[in-house]
């Protein structure tokens, strides 16, 4: 059977965060943001929207499912690029499936 979750056409980088907290005088501590490796996975539109205007020019919604080798990861936001390293955009997880009998991750921005 063929199964379209297999060939990776992109990839997905996590958002890592270090740092905050206080420090032993008691002052904050700068959270420093990063993005990590990035990872092969296959990545699926669900709707797109370029119908939207704003006063300074137009934009476009669109929603993502990304399908992954399964691991574990703690982040809130992804970026996603396509084969051609082109950024898709950065994106707020919405979901995160894991699909244990295929081993992938399923994770919806």
């Amino acid at each position: 059977m063929f199964n379209a979750y297999y060939f990776n056409n992109g990839f997905v980088e996590f958002k890592i965060s270090t740092g905050g907290g206080l420090d032993s005088n008691g002052l904050p501590i700068e959270v420093s943001e990063s993005w990590g490796e990035k990872v092969k996975c296959h990545i699926v539109i669900n709707s797109k929207n370029n119908k939207g205007v704003a006063k300074d020019g137009k934009f476009s919604i669109v929603t993502y499912t990304v399908f992954m080798d399964l691991r574990d990861f703690e982040t809130d936001t992804i970026r996603l690029s396509d084969r051609d390293n082109k950024v898709l955009g950065e994106f707020k997880v919405q979901n995160v499936e894991k699909l244990t009998l295929v081993n992938r991750l399923k994770i919806e921005v």
